[in-house]
């Protein structure tokens, strides 16, 4: 899986909305610009994607910026991914599902399943607060525990 650099800047972005809200403040897009090297363009688009999912809402005025719609314990990772990038797995644009083979390869579609669900089990278990808590999920942590999770395979 490929995270786009939307969705990395969105989740960065979200965080410190919900970091920000723990302490009774909204926090403005050029903070959050600034702290994390986003250009500003670039970040009230993802903005105005998680708004449009209806995840953040933005105010205007002197105490204005953006807060969450909902607790952080409800946002999970997978919300901000499908509100920005589209569903968490797709094949050539098709829900896995959809996308299906003849003959001896016809088993493919169950791999592009198979992906799916391992997404869904990682992304739709973590939630913002789980992130800001640094409170992995038991399942979660099990995969993290395999040294194998930290390598990267060429």
């Amino acid at each position: 899986m490929k995270i786009s650099a939307r969705v990395d800047y969105g989740l960065q972005a979200i965080l410190e909305i919900a970091a920000a809200e723990r302490d009774m403040q909204r926090v403005k897009a050029d903070e959050i610009s600034e702290k994390h090297g986003i250009p500003m363009k670039f970040l009230e688009s993802i903005l105005s994607d998680l708004k449009r999912a209806g995840l953040i809402e933005g105010h205007r005025g002197n105490a204005g910026g953006y807060n969450l719609r909902k607790p952080s314990e409800e946002i999970v990772i997978a919300d901000v991914v499908r509100a920005i990038d589209g569903p968490l797995a797709s094949v050539r644009g098709l829900a896995p599902e959809k996308a299906t083979y003849k003959g001896q390869i016809a088993g493919l579609t169950k791999v592009w399943i198979a992906t799916r669900v391992a997404l869904r089990e990682v992304l739709e278990e973590m939630s913002l607060a789980d992130i800001l808590n640094d409170e992995i999920p038991t399942s979660i942590a099990k995969k993290l525990s395999n040294k194998e999770a930290w390598r990267r395979r060429a």
